[in-house]
């Protein structure tokens, strides 16, 4: 894994396909029992050459969501649903999403990738935030708002949101 410095051999559960990037217009986010947006912690766990000359590079991210109480869907820019979040285990209460992202050798930028609905725990409940990986492993992490300062990029999720003004959908079990 030349110039990846971070590298770490995931296990067996990691899906190293297909290499194609997500085209759907959505998001799953998670709040806190404020209706405060969580400023996600991003880890990038692992990057694998593809063997694509479109999409030389996939990399999955850990992004972790520590307190969180909601989810929150969101499609076309809008919010379509309200979840309360509940977990399986009193030790864990962090909800970790695994995502991929490809690079896109055509744009030149790095675009959403369509593997995460086949890992089976692409959402799970861990102990505590992937930061620990940053010193231990010398990972590259960020916090959200400040991967997106870094590249001026503006925040398009509302910092908050009125609870009271959603139906509540059934509860999302996060599980290990």
């Amino acid at each position: 894994m030349k110039n990846v410095p971070w590298y770490w051999k995931p296990g067996p559960d990691i899906v190293y396909y297909p290499f194609y990037p997500d085209q759907q217009d959505r998001d799953f986010l998670f709040y806190d029992r404020e209706g405060r947006r969580i400023d996600e912690v991003l880890t990038p766990i692992t990057a694998v050459w593809t063997g694509d000359p479109d999409y030389p590079v996939l990399v999955y991210l850990y992004r972790d969501y520590p307190g969180a109480a909601y989810g929150i869907q969101w499609t076309g820019g809008r919010i379509v649903s309200v979840s309360p979040v509940i977990f399986s285990s009193k030790e864990e209460t962090v909800v970790r999403r695994v995502d991929s992202f490809l690079y896109d050798a055509r744009i030149k930028r790095w675009v959403g990738g369509n593997t995460r609905f086949r890992y089976e725990r692409a959402i799970h409940s861990v102990s505590g935030d992937g930061s620990w990986f940053w010193e231990v492993y010398g990972v590259p992490g960020f916090r959200r708002s400040e991967l997106a300062a870094r590249f001026g990029l503006r925040e398009f999720f509302p910092e908050r949101i009125n609870l009271q003004e959603w139906t509540l959908d059934e509860p999302v079990k996060i599980e290990p």
